[in-house]
Formats: structure tokens, C-alpha cells, sequence
């Protein structure tokens, strides 16, 4: 394989990857399926493991770290923050949404975030 052809078979097996995905959201979201939603036994959605979300997002960190090396000469670093379930997932989108309402908050009264200071300075130390 040449060099110049790696991004272009990095994204195709990325769109590859991502085929479950999209049916799912076309089925769930994107499109009003009517045999899904009276017959949803007779018409199953793909199941996606753990593994496959994992693989698109490899595949998606080369596409990212692509481009920005092609455009920026440097590499994105990703890592993982957290590993947990639903529950953990769960948690943190509710600790965002709360830190974005104090943070609007403050912002409207014209004052600093605290929370925000304080999750800045415990992650400084």
C-alpha cells in the first residue's frame, strides 16, 4: 500500500465500521421505519459490541491524527479518561450539565464559576 493511498483505505474501513451504527440511528432516529416500530422482532438492529465502538474509535483517531499532521505538522494524543459503564457515563453527563448551569449562572450574575475553580485547582495538584 502506498503512503498516499493509507488515508483514503483509513476511512473506507472506518465507514465500514461504522455500517451497524448507521443503521441503527436510520432505523431508530434518521428515518421512520414502520416495520421497526410495529415489528421490532421480526426486524432486529444489529447489536454492536464493545469491540466495534473501540475499532471506530482507533480508526477515527488515525483519520484525526491525519489530517492534523498534514495540516499542522503535529499529533493528537487520546486517551482514556475514564473507563466504567452506563452508570459512570451516566454520572458525568449530569456532573457537565451542572457544571455548564453554575457556570451560565455565574456568568449572568457576573461572578466566577466556584465549582469550576475548585474541579481546576484539585486537578492542578
Amino acid at each position: 500500500m502506498d503512503d498516499q493511498d493509507k488515508p483514503i483505505d483509513i476511512l473506507e474501513e472506518f465507514r465500514q465500521a461504522c455500517r451497524p451504527v448507521r443503521i441503527i440511528r436510520n432505523k431508530r432516529l434518521g428515518h421512520n421505519d414502520l416495520d421497526t416500530r410495529i415489528k421490532p422482532q421480526e426486524n432486529p438492529l444489529p447489536g454492536i459490541g464493545k469491540t466495534q465502538i473501540e475499532q471506530i474509535i482507533v480508526l477515527a483517531e488515525q483519520i484525526l491524527n491525519y489530517v492534523y499532521q498534514r495540516f499542522d505538522n503535529g499529533e493528537l494524543r487520546f486517551e482514556k479518561i475514564h473507563e466504567g459503564g452506563a452508570d459512570a457515563l451516566l454520572f458525568w453527563l449530569r456532573e457537565g450539565r451542572e457544571y455548564g448551569t453554575q457556570n451560565i449562572r455565574a456568568s449572568l450574575e457576573g461572578r466566577p464559576n466556584s465549582k469550576a475553580h475548585k474541579v481546576m485547582r484539585d486537578s492542578a495538584h
